[in-house]
């Protein structure tokens, strides 16, 4: 992500003033001077415009889509949305579509991507149904989002925050220390990571979960590429919202899929 273009309705404004558009288009064209003669812009490099846009201010994700391409057709602009219609109200103005993985199969996002579009899935303290990253939920929620990736056929996976600690100083101790809620009342939202020594970030089991589903996306993706036939997929994960929570099944057939690529290599 080269940039990020402002939510407006968060700042309570409802324009884009001169001035920002002017700095904005002075950074994207240092970018495209510096990276574009190496071809590292085309298809590696976004911009990312007016996150989760209300209805009201559609009209300004189109506005900044159209000025970033004036810019450069090669820098891809990515639209973050938490109204699924926005998906069909927007079409043509954006080249890869960032959804809550509730909202995939309603948003019609599919079709944008057979249109030549590229799509991504995000969870976010909104919608807060499964699966997410809420201490409360089942920990093998952050392993099935690599599945549900590979599943729907998604080339990539966002999330909000990794460190939003909001004065969280130190790890959780065995007697607290720790407020869990660091953004609203959701106990884990907006961050996968704990402040170690020198606020050095400590992985939780939650972004290990995260890997290790991103890892079973690979070996998906590697029975795929031999020629096998990754219909394992279907007994852990049917669609975006159709998933098992067991993880000894889990387990199971992410062996089957490892045995298959043995037999294939």
């Amino acid at each position: 992500i080269l940039d990020n273009i402002p939510n407006l309705k968060r700042k309570k404004q409802d324009s884009y003033t001169r001035e920002y558009k002017d700095s904005l288009r002075a950074r994207l064209n240092r970018y495209k001077d510096r990276f574009g003669p190496r071809g590292w812009l085309d298809g590696m490099a976004y911009v990312y415009n007016y996150d989760e846009v209300p209805q009201s201010h559609w009209h300004l994700a189109k506005e900044m889509y159209s000025f970033v391409k004036s810019v450069s057709r090669d820098l891809k602009v990515i639209q973050c949305l938490n109204i699924p219609e926005g998906v069909e109200a927007l079409a043509g103005y954006a080249d890869t579509w960032d959804v809550y993985v509730q909202h995939y199969e309603k948003s019609g996002v599919k079709k944008r991507v057979e249109a030549g579009d590229e799509a991504w899935l995000a969870v976010c303290c909104w919608p807060s149904s499964r699966p997410n990253f809420f201490h409360e939920y089942p920990a093998i929620d952050g392993r099935l989002l690599g599945w549900i990736c590979f599943q729907t056929g998604v080339t990539g996976f966002e999330y909000w925050n990794p460190n939003h600690w909001n004065g969280n100083n130190s790890p959780p101790r065995l007697r607290g220390g720790w407020v869990a809620n660091t953004f609203r009342d959701y106990n884990g939202d907006g961050y996968l990571t704990y402040p170690g020594p020198n606020n050095l970030p400590l992985a939780s089991l939650r972004l290990a979960n995260l890997r290790d589903g991103f890892e079973d996306y690979e070996y998906l993706y590697l029975l795929e590429k031999l020629g096998g036939n990754p219909a394992f997929i279907q007994q852990v994960v049917k669609g975006s919202l159709d998933f098992t929570s067991d993880p000894e099944l889990l387990y199971h057939v992410r062996e089957e899929v490892a045995k298959e690529i043995e037999g294939l290599t």
